[in-house]
């Protein structure tokens, strides 16, 4: 988002706007001050680029009317609209030292804490949904709390900017992936029960002290959301009444007709299960009303060469649609670990060998079986994740899986060599190629090594390391490339560490995979996309951009970048994903 410290000390129509009091992903809050009503406001102001999307102002104008008209106790007032110099903005009720819902839910919060927050909240998407307005970004941090009180804001906010920042292409609608519905996660049409799914969703983090499907990309988040069930509240907190879980698993249904017809409703009913007759709250609600249909499952075997023995009928519904690179699924997760596997041994090629790697080396490696025996405890959620007395997670059982791994042809080692031109000087050794490249470079050098394996190789990944970041270059010195050969059929892994390639081929049979043609690989440019999109605060603060080509998830005929900024702690707080065929910015949310 567009940097708007610059408007500070300006005027936007009547507002002079004196400092800048928040920061979101579609829009700058600034304390203004009104002089017509010596007043100060919260002003919420939007970048320009939005103004300059088809129809953008007409449905401005029309959901700020709608908005004006809320009056509620527990909704932020909407003083005024309007726009100016190319920025359009909302004047709001300024409320000195106030806080979010965010910064209580960092500490344990009381049951009758809760009963109320909720109960405020849902008072005021009720209000909102009897006029026909859906909030669609229903979150802590957009419950403004003046002294206890909880004030609603940013109603209508999404609506207005949804046809002007697409995140998937294909429809999904703007919101907060942690707090989205199924279905708006999915593109579609949704209705005032995507505001209380998102209203069950505060109520499971103030219970578990966690966010349910947190993944390290939003796209992920959403993924996770619509193929896992939800994890049961009282496997994180055993303090929590069967009943409450209950109200829970009935807001946090999968199909909306089976949620509460209201958040008022979803109010009280949390407040009976709290109270003195619990046993007699929604006796009819079950797990399976946090369980993806098996309808929704996509087999992955076609997209894999791992060997997983069928579902049985008391798996049916477990599985879905694969995740993508950067949010993987559980057959992704399996994958990962073999290319680990693999990793390991290309390492144990490269060390100087000792006597004990040596004796190593004669001995054959024994077969591979993984038997999953927990289920990942999901990512820690942000700062705003409050501690509890009890959140850990107990070890969930698991079937067991028994991969086979196909034979893997043992790693070349190819020291990358530059070849001097033919002039007439004196002969000197073969230059060492840099340690640092770019992806247009790496990809250059590993497809004339990967010609050595297969004259027909083409590529179709690529991606950087953890261990080997994008600099501000856009250069990696760790990069993984994968070639196909459409005459073999086989599959190349180069692995580019230390200024060598680390091969690791096979020709055994491999369904065709994705082919990167046509795509970017000008990684310095993806950069500075990135920076322009929101991610220069982040690396300013030393955070550094992974990178990879996959997929999008929710389109796979549509490749793209992902970048993701992390620290020494592989910690993703920032991403933003790519077309990688146009540079167009699909999605840019911080994860903090």
């Amino acid at each position: 988002m567009e940097n708007l410290q610059a408007l500070i000390g300006q005027t936007l129509d009547q507002y002079r706007i004196i400092e800048q009091i928040g920061e979101g992903g579609m829009a700058t809050v600034f304390k203004a001050y009104q002089p017509g009503l010596n007043r100060d406001v919260a002003l919420k102001v939007l970048p320009p680029n939005f103004a300059k999307q088809a129809d953008f102002t007409e449905r401005f104008v029309r959901e700020a009317h709608a908005i004006g008209n809320l009056h509620h106790p527990n909704i932020l007032p909407v003083y005024d609209s309007g726009q100016d110099k190319g920025y359009s903005y909302i004047a709001m009720r300024y409320i000195p030292n106030a806080t979010t819902l965010t910064h209580e839910m960092k500490l344990p919060i009381k049951t009758e804490r809760i009963i109320e927050v909720i109960t405020q909240i849902a008072s005021a998407l009720d209000h909102a949904h009897k006029t026909g307005i859906i909030h669609r970004d229903v979150k802590p941090s957009n419950v403004l709390l003046d002294g206890q009180w909880g004030l609603l804001s940013d109603f209508g906010l999404a609506k207005m900017v949804e046809n002007s920042v697409d995140l998937t292409g294909t429809g999904v609608g703007m919101g907060t992936p942690a707090y989205m519905s199924p279905e708006q996660g999915m593109g579609k049409k949704v209705d005032h029960r995507t505001d209380i799914y998102a209203l069950g969703i505060i109520l499971y983090e103030m219970l578990t002290g966690q966010v349910p499907h947190r993944a390290e990309t939003p796209i992920a988040t959403v993924m996770k959301r619509i193929n896992e069930p939800l994890p049961l509240p009282r496997s994180l907190n055993p303090h929590i009444p069967e009943a409450v879980e209950r109200v829970l698993l009935k807001a946090l249904a999968m199909e909306p007709a089976d949620r509460f017809d209201s958040a008022g409703e979803m109010a009280a009913v949390l407040k009976a299960a709290f109270g003195p007759n619990p046993n007699e709250v929604l006796v009819e609600v079950s797990q399976a009303y946090v369980t993806p249909s098996s309808k929704t499952a996509s087999p992955p075997a076609e997209r894999t060469r791992i060997a997983v023995p069928a579902a049985t009928p008391a798996e049916t519904g477990k599985s879905g649609l694969p995740i993508n690179a950067l949010g993987f699924g559980a057959i992704g997760v399996l994958i990962f670990l073999v290319l680990i596997g693999i990793g390991v041994l290309i390492f144990l090629q490269l060390r100087p060998p000792s006597t004990q790697d040596e004796a190593t080396q004669n001995t054959p490696a024994p077969a591979i079986a993984a038997e999953p025996t927990s289920t990942p405890a999901p990512t820690e959620a942000p700062t705003d994740t409050p501690p509890t007395e009890s959140t850990t997670a107990p070890t969930a059982e698991s079937d067991s899986i028994s991969i086979t791994v196909p034979e893997v042809t043992p790693p070349q080692v190819t020291a990358l060599e530059v070849t001097p031109p033919q002039i007439n000087t004196p002969e000197v050794a073969p230059a060492q190629a840099a340690t640092s490249l770019t992806g247009q470079e790496i990809a250059d050098l590993a497809l004339a090594e990967a010609k050595k394996w297969q004259p027909d190789a083409v590529l179709s990944e690529i991606s950087t390391s953890g261990l080997g970041p994008l600099d501000a270059e856009g250069k990696s010195t760790d990069w993984i490339l994968k070639f196909w050969s459409p005459s073999s059929k086989g599959l190349n892994t180069l692995m580019f560490t230390n200024g060598a390639f680390n091969s690791s081929p096979t020709n055994l049979p491999t369904p065709k995979t994705t082919l990167l043609d046509g795509v970017i690989l000008d990684t310095k440019r993806l950069y500075d996309i990135a920076e322009k999109a929101g991610a220069a605060k982040y690396t300013a603060e030393g955070y550094r951009p992974m990178a990879a080509i996959t997929p999008y998830p929710l389109d796979e005929t549509r490749l793209t970048w992902y970048l993701n900024y992390a620290g020494g702690d592989f910690r993703v707080v920032y991403t933003v994903v790519i077309d990688a065929k146009t540079g167009e910015v699909i999605q840019a949310i911080p994860l903090e």
